[in-house]
């Protein structure tokens, strides 16, 4: 697989491949997480795109804490760094596992975060005042 290249001087996002062709994957990254994170709101209220470095945590917050309209949209991605997680940061969050028969994350009594696997892309769609859908491949809940 090839690298995730950001370009900073026009914020736009590019998987390399190993002849060192860059292909454009995202015209706008409004946010990276580094290490552990929570979801905010973009300056200019688009869906963002967060790009996952190090065996990161990104928290979905409260709608009392950040809010978020219904609709807003996350593109989480996951590059070499081992795998990463995905995690309510209130009680209150539900995050539905599209495709899952199951409890959502953040229920009391169930899991309290999702692994996200490397090498994969996932879409994270707030669908109610604190509810969101995760999709994507190999989510699996885990107790943290």
């Amino acid at each position: 697989p090839g690298e995730l290249v950001v370009d900073q001087l026009t914020d736009s996002l590019y998987v390399g491949d190993t002849q060192g062709n860059l292909t454009l994957v995202g015209p706008t990254l409004l946010q990276t997480a580094v290490d552990d994170d929570t979801i905010t709101l973009s300056q200019d209220n688009q869906n963002q795109q967060i790009i996952l470095t190090t065996n990161s945590t990104v928290y979905v917050p409260l709608n009392a804490t950040v809010e978020l309209p219904i609709g807003y949209a996350i593109t989480l991605v996951c590059g070499d760094s081992g795998d990463n997680y995905l995690q309510v940061a209130d009680d209150g969050v539900l995050v539905y596992i599209s495709g899952q028969n199951v409890d959502p994350i953040g229920t009391v009594g169930t899991a309290d975060q999702a692994t996200l696997i490397k090498y994969s892309m996932y879409a994270l769609l707030k669908v109610d005042t604190d509810s969101w859908i995760l999709s994507g491949p190999g989510i699996t809940e885990n107790y943290c």
